[in-house]
């Protein structure tokens, strides 16, 4: 597909019983103007050269790709259809059994249709991550002896970088946190049931450190939800208007943020240099913020940071 320079007002897509958590991954993609790659690595990507296996038929991608395209021209304000995702809907029906119910009219999960909508292309897997593992036989928090087991650079990993809820809750909630401190994560397994075996040694724990080294575009997703109780961690997270990935010598600039209040999805976009909020149950469904970002609005709600 071949693509102008859309720089129009944007507009949003109108609220079709529960479709605000879909109707925000799109804003979100597709609302920002400067540099977006995901214009390009989604709406004109050439699927017949994406060979990865486990995905839909490639006539129903390119179905979905051009509903997408559509949207994304409804959303810059050329055409004055597909200002919903009706169609979109009914297209998702013919992938199948999924992982999870986004054809119907019931309220969903915005990191899982994210997720979902990612997958079908190939830019989610072109990000660079070094893993470091260690081994330990000390349960206590904080390991007094670690052994350093293996050491990778995965070079077809995700593009979503997952902040795990229990690392949240172990954030006092009165400090505020930058988003780019997560560019390394730690995974802790705790005592495994089954110790962990290499060169002969067995390690009662496995703790891995991952560390972004190069991404085209980066999405951190925080899940706010305790998996213990179920209620909100209202941990405060600082976004970085950029984050530069020392490794790549890269630099990568925020311009749009999901959030989540009362059991309802919006975000905030940046469009020609300037922010936009978004309420698709809202008329009219796009308003203008203005040349900052209040970073209050997304510190203690946001959920899903968009860099490129």
């Amino acid at each position: 597909m071949e693509l102008t320079n859309l720089n129009n007002s944007p507009r949003g897509l109108k609220w079709i019983e529960n479709s605000c958590y879909i109707d925000v991954v799109l804003q979100s993609l597709f609302g920002p103007s400067k540099k977006n790659i995901f214009i390009k690595e989604i709406l004109s990507a050439n699927l017949n050269l994406d060979l990865r296996k486990n995905i839909p038929p490639l006539n129903l991608r390119k179905e979905i790709q051009n509903e997408l395209y559509l949207i994304f021209l409804g959303i810059r304000g050329k055409i004055s259809k597909n200002l919903n995702i009706s169609i979109l809907r009914t297209i998702l029906k013919k992938c199948g059994k999924l992982p999870y119910n986004f054809c119907d009219n019931i309220m969903g999960d915005a990191g899982e249709f994210l997720s979902f909508l990612l997958s079908l292309f190939s830019i989610s897997e072109t990000a660079i991550k070094e893993i470091i593992s260690f081994g330990t036989n000390d349960l206590i928090p904080i390991p007094l002896k670690t052994v350093e087991i293996n050491r990778f650079l995965d070079r077809n990993s995700n593009i979503i970088v997952r902040i795990d809820p229990f690392l949240l809750m172990n954030i006092p909630l009165n400090l505020k946190v930058k988003l780019s401190n997560f560019l390394t994560i730690k995974e802790d397994s705790n005592e495994l049931e089954i110790p962990y075996q290499t060169n002969g040694i067995f390690y009662k724990r496995k703790i891995d450190l991952i560390r972004v080294i190069y991404s085209p575009v980066l999405i951190f997703y925080i899940d706010r939800v305790n998996p213990l109780t179920g209620k909100y961690i209202p941990v405060k997270i600082f976004p970085d208007t950029q984050i530069y990935l020392e490794e790549s010598h890269r630099e990568i600039e925020l311009t749009s943020i999901i959030l989540y209040d009362n059991h309802h999805y919006t975000c905030i976009f940046k469009n020609s240099g300037l922010w936009y909020h978004y309420n698709d149950m809202r008329t009219p469904q796009v308003i203008l913020l203005g040349q900052e970002l209040k970073k209050e609005m997304v510190e203690y709600m946001g959920t899903h940071f968009f860099y490129y």
